[in-house]
C-alpha cells in the first residue's frame, strides 16, 4: 500500500481522491479546476462525496468552500459513469486501491479512468441469470468450465478492470474465454476497446434487454458482431435471451432445460 493510500488521500492533477471518516462508505473525490466542457458544470472548484446505503449509492457534486458558483449533481446506480482523462497506470492503481471494498468500480483504458457507482439489483439479476444459463448449458453438455467471476484483468499501461462475469471453458487460462457485461446505461469507456486489450475470445453485452455478441477476430485484431457463440457452439442465443428476461432464475433455468431437452439428450448420448 502506498503512503498516500495509508493517509487516505491521493492527488492526480486536477483531481484529489480522499478517504476520510467512518461510515458505510468513506470515499471522497475532490475536483479542482474543471471548465464548462468537462460535463461537471461551471466553476473553479467542485467537491464530490460518495455515500452508500444498502439500496443505492450517491455521488454528490457540490461547490468547494469559497466557490461562488452553485450546483449539485447526483450520480446513482445505472447512470452514466464518470470518465476522467490524462492518468497514468500508477495513478489508476492508487485510485483503485483507495476505493477497494467500497463497491465503487474503477476501470482504466489508455490513460482514461472510468468511475462507476456500485451496481443495482437489476444489474445483478441480469448478470446472474445469464451466468446460470451458461452454467446450465455447460453442465448438460458436459463441458468443463471455470467461473472467473469479476476477476480483475490487468495489462500494464493499457487496461485494467473487472468484467461483470467471466468464464473459462476446457481449462483455466490467464484470460477468460467469455466475458459478460450488463450495460444498463449509456456512455463510459468502450467495452469492446477494453476487452480488445486482452483479446478475450468472446464478449457478451446485455443492453436494452437484448444480447449483443462479439467474437474476437484474430486476423483483424478486433471484434466482429455475431449471431452465434464461437466458444459455446450450438447454444441457442435466442432462447437464452428469452429465459434471461424471466423474473426468477429458477424459472429461467427450468424453461431453458425444458426447451433444450432434446439437444441435451443427444449430446449426452454421444
Amino acid at each position: 500500500m502506498t503512503e498516500a493510500s495509508r493517509r487516505g488521500e491521493f492527488a492526480c492533477g486536477d483531481v484529489t481522491f480522499r478517504s476520510r471518516g467512518a461510515g458505510p462508505w468513506n470515499g471522497c473525490i475532490a475536483f479542482r479546476g474543471f471548465g464548462p466542457g468537462d460535463g461537471l458544470g461551471r466553476g473553479p472548484g467542485i467537491r464530490a462525496q460518495g455515500r452508500k446505503s444498502p439500496s443505492h449509492f450517491r455521488l454528490e457534486l457540490a461547490p468547494l468552500p469559497g466557490n461562488l458558483s452553485s450546483m449539485a449533481t447526483v450520480l446513482q446506480p445505472e447512470q452514466t459513469p464518470l470518465v476522467l482523462s490524462g492518468y497514468t497506470w500508477q495513478q489508476y492503481q492508487s485510485i483503485e486501491e483507495l476505493f477497494s471494498g467500497s463497491g465503487v468500480r474503477v476501470r482504466f483504458l489508455d490513460h482514461q479512468i472510468e468511475i462507476m457507482a456500485p451496481v443495482s439489483e437489476a444489474h445483478e439479476e441480469r448478470k446472474s441469470h445469464l451466468g446460470c444459463l451458461v452454467e446450465t448449458w455447460c453442465l448438460e453438455r458436459r463441458i468443463r468450465f471455470c467461473i472467473r467471476g469479476n476477476t480483475t484483468l490487468l495489462r500494464q499501461d493499457e487496461g485494467g478492470g473487472e468484467p461483470d462475469e467471466s468464464y473459462c471453458f476446457g481449462e483455466k487460462k490467464p484470460v477468460p474465454d467469455l466475458a459478460i457485461e450488463v450495460a444498463l446505461t449509456s456512455g463510459g469507456l468502450s467495452k469492446r476497446a477494453f476487452y480488445a486489450k486482452f483479446a478475450v475470445p468472446e464478449l457478451w453485452i446485455w443492453r436494452q434487454e437484448r444480447l449483443e455478441v462479439f467474437v474476437w477476430d484474430v486476423e483483424e485484431g478486433n471484434y466482429r458482431a455475431s449471431v452465434e457463440s464461437a466458444v459455446l457452439p450450438g447454444l441457442d442465443l435466442g432462447l437464452l435471451v428469452e429465459c434471461a428476461r424471466m423474473e426468477y432464475a429458477s424459472d429461467a433455468i427450468q424453461e431453458f432445460r425444458r426447451r433444450c431437452g432434446g439437444g441435451f439428450q443427444a449430446a449426452g448420448g454421444q
